[in-house]
């Protein structure tokens, strides 16, 4: 992959997730790519392995990402901030050690959301409630595991309220959908960023 050769300890990170397809890192990295935008938050950090992916995509992006590492036994903040700076995106990546549920202080709105915490609706319903304020106008909620109990549900709950226009569905990683407050201005950033996936 190239961004191994880019970046070798990306590998390790990759292994420590035990992720065997990469599919939906590689979307979230051609995602940041294709939009370029100058905030992304991020709740649910675990090995700091997303968020790497997305900041590589683009070296002016920032990465606010959020985890309480509440019953995960297996990480904690000091191997995600390890491997963020042996990936050489320490500035670019802000850890935060919090509860994703509650709301983030962030200076700037974020034009990529990306749901990796909770993996059940009421939690991530309250997710969303507290990143809401920190949103754009114009966003992308992206939500991995939609495939789990309810989260299909959870995503198609939202469309049904109106206030995105529109939903993708892609079948990376145990589901990842996508939501889109206005699909004439990310449709085409969205196809690139699925294309890319297949590119590596």
């Amino acid at each position: 992959m190239k961004l191994y050769d880019q970046v070798p300890y990306l590998k390790k990170v990759v292994e420590q997730t035990g992720y065997t397809d990469l599919r939906s890192l590689l979307f979230l990295h051609n995602l940041v790519k294709q939009v370029s935008p100058d905030v992304v938050v991020e709740l649910g950090t675990g090995y700091g392995c997303s968020a790497i992916f997305m900041a590589l995509g683009n070296p002016d992006t920032t990465i606010i990402t959020v985890d309480d590492y509440r019953g995960d036994t297996s990480t904690h903040l000091r191997t995600s901030k390890g491997n963020v700076e042996n990936c050489g995106v320490g500035n670019q990546v802000i850890l935060l050690d919090g509860d994703s549920r509650k709301k983030i202080a962030m200076e700037a709105p974020a034009e990529i959301a990306f749901m990796d915490a909770s993996h059940n609706p009421k939690d991530m319903l309250r997710e969303l409630t507290a990143i809401t304020p920190n949103l754009r106008e114009n966003h992308i909620i992206v939500i991995d595991d939609a495939f789990s109990v309810n989260l299909d549900r959870f995503a198609f709950d939202l469309l049904k309220e109106g206030v995105y226009k529109d939903l993708h569905v892609y079948p990376f990683h145990n589901g990842v959908a996508v939501l889109t407050t206005a699909p004439d201005i990310y449709e085409e950033y969205l196809s690139a960023a699925v294309l890319g996936v297949y590119d590596v």
